[in-house]
């Protein structure tokens, strides 16, 4: 009886995970994920970011970043498909600094927007106050 209960709950899981495939668009080899965040990047819940390779970027978009972000490395690529509205985000590598730039379907440069610096590293034009906190006006009853 427990073979049984376990061979049905096996069935029902690999049903699950079978229909959950068939449901994603078929031929598309890239990683695609839906995103939603917090951060001030604008991006609709529908939105959805592949991953693709830096050298599959337009001519366009290749040659603005050869021109106007001359000793910045491209680190990574995406396609971003908008409810049917593509665009380019590519994120790019200068010293500790990073950016991640925008770019509609034809490769015209729409925006640009600073990477935040992790925990761990200081963004280089950071400075902390090291100004004693101050003590309390009142005295205590």
């Amino acid at each position: 009886m427990k073979t049984l209960v376990v061979i049905l709950g096996l069935v029902f899981g690999i049903t699950i995970v079978a229909n959950a495939q068939t449901q994603s668009k078929p031929g598309t080899k890239t990683q695609t994920t839906t995103t939603t965040t917090t951060t001030t990047q604008p991006q609709a819940p529908s939105q959805t970011k592949s991953m693709i390779k830096i050298t599959e970027l337009s001519k366009p978009i290749q040659d603005n970043l050869s021109q106007q972000f001359k000793g910045w490395t491209p680190t990574q690529a995406y396609k971003l498909d908008s409810k049917g509205v593509l665009s380019y985000e590519v994120l790019v590598k200068k010293e500790s600094n990073e950016m991640r730039l925008y770019y509609d379907n034809a490769g015209k440069y729409l925006r640009e927007e600073p990477v935040a610096m992790s925990k761990n590293t200081s963004p280089a034009k950071h400075t902390t106050s090291t100004a004693p906190a101050q003590k309390p006006t009142t005295k205590p009853r």
